[in-house]
């Protein structure tokens, strides 16, 4: 499968929703989180995919964070990038496990209109709403007559929408619509942006130019990244790692299954936390990083296959993540606890 990924600079961390169907799966890093643009293929005829994907990743980077492109490059060989999330383009074509059927749901249509509403409605029945997944219906020719032609179409923050290769800067304009950005009217000499509404009057520039759409796309990607649930102190929280993300760098660095928390900590002094696994019904492994995705503790067994840390966090305010994973390839429910406790009296 083709992919070329992006990083944009931001902490985040999140859980992820549950479908009828799987999309392939992506590995996560700790201290990343993957926002995947899925381009369908209804044509196999579909070209410049190249062309393609790096409209779509350089008009993300041009939104002005610090930004690095890679191609062609799995998500394991680069683990060790920073405090990043990770914008990845994705194609599905008839090589794809569950696209079973697609073609007999979603066939090529001359109305543009009605080619969304079934493209939603396949997505909606098959996969649902996952706000880190953005979706693309990609063929090779525009919709309707040559008078009166569609390159593509989407709605303004929505996560479905439908794209031509005509133009190799379409399926980049139909994401920026998904992203939050609005269409954009202004030209140089011979160029525009890529948020300019009519592909062949101009050459569409693959960037964001106005202040206005950059705005936008980054408030749309930081409400995805940054939607950490937070945890409190003493509260008993219930989790299940067999149905969680695949997480790189954890034990013997092999992708493993974790649930992460969130605990941000006041400034203070002479501090200790026990963030303790209180039960489960498998051999769990637990660790605390920082919001760059630096390890600060970890342990194995501290109860029998039970789990617990003592961390003394500095004196500055700090936010940790909790990391349950388990042994091996060990998963299961577990219940987790974190609270401070007095240094001398530890129990």
């Amino acid at each position: 499968m083709n992919k070329k990924i992006l990083f944009l600079s931001v902490g985040l961390f999140c859980l992820p929703l549950v479908h009828a169907l799987e999309l392939p799966e992506t590995i996560h890093n700790i201290g990343k989180e993957v926002v995947n643009i899925w381009l369908w293929e209804l044509d196999p005829s579909v070209d410049d995919r190249d062309d393609i994907e790096n409209n779509i990743l350089e008009s993300i980077g041009s939104i002005g964070q610090s930004s690095t492109i890679i191609k062609n490059s799995a998500l394991e060989s680069i683990q060790n990038v920073g405090n990043s999330s990770i914008i990845s383009v994705h194609w599905l074509d008839s090589s794809f496990k569950n696209y079973q059927h697609f073609d007999d749901v979603i066939h090529k249509i001359d109305n543009a209109d009605d080619q969304l509403s079934q493209f939603y409605n396949y997505l909606k029945k098959n996969y649902g709403q996952s706000r880190n997944n953005y979706h693309v219906l990609m063929t090779e020719s525009n919709w309707g007559s040559w008078f009166s032609s569609k390159s593509g179409e989407a709605y303004s923050s929505y996560y479905y929408s439908i794209s031509s290769d005509n133009y190799e800067s379409s399926a980049a304009h139909m994401v920026g619509l998904m992203l939050g950005a609005k269409n954009n009217s202004s030209t140089y000499w011979f160029s525009a942006s890529i948020m300019y509404p009519n592909p062949g009057f101009y050459s569409r520039e693959n960037k964001f130019w106005d202040n206005d759409n950059k705005n936008r796309v980054w408030a749309t990607l930081s409400s995805i990244l940054t939607s950490a649930v937070e945890i409190s102190l003493d509260a008993l929280y219930s989790g299940n790692t067999s149905s969680a993300p695949k997480y790189i760098g954890l034990h013997r660095g092999v992708a493993r299954r974790a649930s992460i928390y969130k605990l941000s900590i006041p400034q203070g002094q002479d501090r200790l936390y026990s963030i303790e696994i209180e039960s489960a019904n498998f051999d769990t492994y637990l660790y605390v990083y920082d919001k760059a995705g630096n390890v600060l503790a970890s342990n194995d067994d501290s109860n029998k296959l039970m789990s617990k840390i003592l961390y003394t966090p500095p004196a500055s305010p700090s936010e940790i993540y909790i990391v349950v994973s388990g042994f091996s390839e060990s998963n299961g429910e577990f219940s987790l606890r974190v609270k401070k406790e007095q240094r001398g009296v530890i129990r």
